[in-house]
């Protein structure tokens, strides 16, 4: 694949931090993520589940988390609608946002448009979702449908993204409301390889749409966007 970018999808918020951590993202660069507005102000103290706020907090720590990117270990958010498995997520991405790297989050139920939606001029949201530094992937097997015709389509899509960003060692952050038996019976063992890699995190605490504190301004280490190694040329 030979994909053209002449600047990274985040370069702008060099202006903001002079090459530096974020401690406030500039609302374009949330938008350009793809973050939903509601979890904007999406906090790592007000995720309802403590153990998962241990954990979130031990991969965005100062010596991992840009190993754990970088590494292409991922997250697998489970639960029930409403225990802020999506705010978890956005926490995580705006933190990556913060030590300026490439993030996008997009639904499952986006993977019909992938190949069809610009993410801007230049490239399709498929290209991006396979060079960025983290994809987020909300509500992973809500694109499946057992009375849709397109489901095997959507599944075969699934999986040639998932086994792409592994292969390249990216980072993957997926959320379910479905059980493991549940996906099992929708993806193939190639799918399914790739999500148990992922870290397990199971929130199960009554439904809690809080705004899921961003880290406080460091100097931690930086994310240099992945996209950033493409050039005319390629890989």
């Amino acid at each position: 694949m030979t994909v053209s970018f002449d600047v990274l999808p985040n370069r702008g918020i060099e202006m903001f931090a002079c090459l530096g951590y974020v401690d406030k993202l500039p609302e374009f660069m949330l938008r350009k993520a793809r973050i939903p507005r509601m979890h904007w102000k999406a906090e790592l103290s007000k995720i309802p589940n403590e153990d998962v706020r241990e954990k979130l907090a031990e991969y965005m720590g100062y010596d991992t988390m840009v190993d754990n990117v970088r590494g292409g270990l991922g997250m697998l958010l489970s639960g029930p609608y409403g225990t802020g498995k999506s705010a978890a997520a956005s926490v995580v991405a705006m933190e990556v946002l913060r030590r300026r790297g490439s993030v996008l989050y997009i639904s499952a139920g986006d993977i019909f448009g992938l190949s069809r939606d610009r993410y801007d001029e230049r490239s399709t949201m498929q290209e991006m979702a396979q060079l960025v530094d983290l994809l987020v992937i909300d509500d992973i097997g809500s694109e499946y449908s057992a009375t849709d015709g397109a489901s095997g389509w959507a599944t075969t899509q699934m999986e040639s993204l998932l086994r792409s960003r592994r292969e390249e060692a990216i980072a993957v952050i997926a959320t379910t409301n479905r059980k493991k038996e549940e996906l099992e019976g929708i993806y193939g063992e190639r799918i399914m390889q790739s999500l148990m890699r992922m870290i397990p995190m199971v929130m199960n605490n009554d439904s809690q749409r809080q705004q899921v504190v961003a880290p406080k301004k460091s100097s931690k280490p930086m994310l240099i966007g992945n996209a950033a190694k493409v050039t005319k040329n390629g890989r």
